[in-house]
């Protein structure tokens, strides 16, 4: 009981020193660069692999199975868990703000989720285990991909929307809805703005990643990504590739874990 008194008296004498010291900062509060917040975990022996040019929004968490590929940038209070399996992020692409992965389900399912190169995932969205997000494919803002469900490479799901277990959204088309169903064809100026989208946010990813610079956690992750990448087993280009002509997906790669 003495211990847990002393240990309260020493937490709150420190929130008070904090406090104090943000009002001597005054109105240059907001350069302060300290954040207790972890953007990097582990799940058991695993850990993010996280490349160059990563942007990880200061408040953002990567959990456990988590890949990111060069130049990817997960934002603000964005979370992706990879507890259950592998979370995949190819290059380029953007997790936006609140925006979520999970591997978790229930059932005893693959419950890896991929995401191919220059994908934009819209403020909000929940991207659920065993998802499919093909390259240069747009998820809008506060949508929704069921378990095993696919959103084909240039393809679209509107804002709001909800795709069903196991649905999939083929190429060039746009669904919308609860349950989310075709709306249209896209048309050829849509189709060329998509992979725009992700060129956009990776320019703006530089202006916050300048202004924020990296945390220990980050920088940490990548000092250590040779290793990881080692323990890890390698997923080839080709088995995330989400090509519309072949009759099925190919089966994502299982992920192995060190044995140390």
């Amino acid at each position: 009981l003495a211990r847990y008194e002393i240990g309260i008296w020493i937490q709150e004498t420190g929130l008070a020193l904090d406090r104090l010291g943000m009002r001597l900062q005054g109105d240059r509060s907001f350069v302060e660069k300290l954040s207790r917040h972890r953007q990097v975990m582990t799940v058991g022996d695993t850990r993010p692999l996280i490349k160059g040019n990563v942007f990880l929004a200061p408040n953002a968490s990567v959990i456990g199975e988590v890949t990111l590929e060069e130049s990817a940038n997960v934002w603000y209070s964005a979370v992706l868990r990879g507890d259950h399996g592998l979370i995949h992020v190819g290059k380029g692409s953007n997790i936006q703000d609140h925006a979520t992965v999970l591997t978790f389900q229930l059932e005893k399912r693959n419950s890896n989720v991929i995401i191919g190169d220059d994908v934009t995932i819209g403020h909000g969205s929940v991207i659920r285990a065993g998802s499919r997000i093909g390259n240069g494919a747009l998820i809008g803002m506060n949508a929704v991909l069921m378990e095993c469900s696919t959103v084909e490479s240039r393809a679209m799901l509107a804002a709001n929307s909800v795709l069903q277990t196991g649905s999939v959204v083929p190429e060039g088309e746009m669904w919308a809805g609860n349950p989310a169903k075709l709306k249209r064809k896209l048309t050829q100026e849509e189709l060329s703005s998509l992979t725009q989208n992700s060129v956009q946010y990776v320019l703006l990813s530089q202006t916050h990643q300048a202004a924020n610079g990296l945390t220990p956690e980050q920088i940490d992750a990548v000092q250590k990504r040779d290793v990881i990448a080692q323990e890890r087993q390698v997923i080839k280009r080709e088995d995330l590739d989400i090509d519309m002509e072949k009759e099925a997906l190919p089966a994502p790669v299982q992920a192995h874990h060190s044995s140390h």
